[in-house]
């Protein structure tokens, strides 16, 4: 306990990709998150830095977003795990307008 442990990142991992294959299947209508440890995902060898990558990876999605609903107000990244100069970069006018056309 306390440790970063691979086991723990490899359960982590599946019990994300359990619930993926329910939804896509139709056993449950939607899924939500918790935190994960990065580092036991890591120590698993779990080739994806974090949710987003995982959900994307398990359902082939190309362009996947994140997004935090806060009192009925919706937030959504445009940009992940990229340094301030990069996330800058990444702020083009054409990807913000493919976002506000999607919703």
């Amino acid at each position: 306990m306390g440790k970063v442990q691979a086991q723990c990142g490899k359960a982590a991992y599946e019990y994300i990709e359990t619930a993926v294959r329910l939804a896509l299947n139709g056993s449950v209508s939607a899924l939500a998150t918790t935190p994960i440890n990065k580092e036991s995902l890591k120590a698993a060898n779990v080739p994806f830095i974090g949710h987003t990558e995982i959900l994307a990876a398990l359902t082939n999605t190309d362009d996947p977003l994140t997004m935090f609903e806060v009192r009925n107000m919706r937030i959504f990244f445009l940009t992940r795990h990229l340094s301030l100069k990069d996330a800058i970069a990444a702020m083009t006018k054409k990807k913000s307008l493919r976002l506000s056309h999607s919703l």
